[in-house]
């Protein structure tokens, strides 16, 4: 069965949904897809449906990866044509295309790329674990050693920044 192999070896993910979330969406799709259906059209109902169970899927996985944020789906679809096109002329080059060369072979400027690659990143999650810092978010959970210097650590301190810092 390869539905059942594809859901084995899922990964979860923090900013990725569940099999179960991309189930029910492709259920809901399912559910407008029948609402909506008309057999005056002379479409079959499987074909029609496709559409919107493959549409709600995808807008929950979409959602999911950019949080909160609401985009335009050709975001998207120009971020997975962007990983395709890199792919490609790495398999070509040996070595990865700078954004220029794969915004012109998409057919994009490298501005536009720059911006949609920005919007479409994963959001970070202040609960998210830091591999940088042991310890830090660990203090108040059960087994957690909170005795630890580094458990005291404020996460505005470990942001980077180029603004001239107070002085102590």
């Amino acid at each position: 069965d390869g539905a059942g192999r594809r859901a084995a070896v899922y990964k979860a993910s923090w900013n990725r949904p569940s099999v179960d979330e991309a189930v029910q969406e492709g259920i809901l799709g399912l559910t407008i897809a029948a609402d909506k259906f008309s057999p005056e059209r002379n479409l079959k109902f499987g074909t029609y449906a496709t559409y919107w169970v493959r549409n709600y899927v995808r807008q929950c996985y979409n959602k999911a990866s950019t949080g909160c944020l609401r985009l335009p789906r050709n975001y998207h679809d120009t971020k997975a044509s962007y990983k395709k096109v890199v792919r490609e002329l790495y398999k070509q080059h040996g070595h990865f295309p700078s954004i220029a060369m794969a915004a012109e072979k998409m057919g994009i400027t490298v501005p536009r790329l720059e911006l949609i690659l920005k919007a479409t990143r994963p959001l970070l999650s202040i609960d998210a674990p830091n591999p940088n810092f042991r310890g830090v978010g660990q203090a108040g959970k059960a087994g957690s050693d909170d005795s630890s210097n580094e458990a005291a650590l404020v996460l505005a301190n470990s942001l980077p920044s180029d603004e001239p810092q107070p002085v102590d």
